[in-house]
């Protein structure tokens, strides 16, 4: 499966000189059998330096935003997310 996801946050959490933000929850279409691997890409942003997933289960996900700048942030990702539905 492929997704797109845009987000507007405001990375305020710091953590060793780098601030973070997680998204809400975001839910697959239909759930997978076991959690997916989810391979994600920066699409067009402004300051970010990195970009994860958390919390992957057969139902969702999280993404968090990385910089050394705090502040608001606008990010849009790629996923190609890979698993089995049946």
């Amino acid at each position: 499966m492929w997704s797109k996801y845009t987000w507007n946050t405001n990375l305020a959490t710091s953590w060793h000189n780098w601030y973070f933000a997680s998204s809400a929850a975001v839910g697959f279409p239909v759930a997978f059998k076991q959690a997916p691997l989810i391979i994600v890409s920066p699409a067009k942003t402004n300051e970010l330096y990195g970009l994860g997933v958390t919390e992957v289960t057969t139902t969702g996900y999280k993404l968090t935003a990385y910089s050394p700048k705090q502040g608001m942030c606008y990010v849009q990702a790629d996923m190609l997310i890979i698993g089995k539905w049946k």
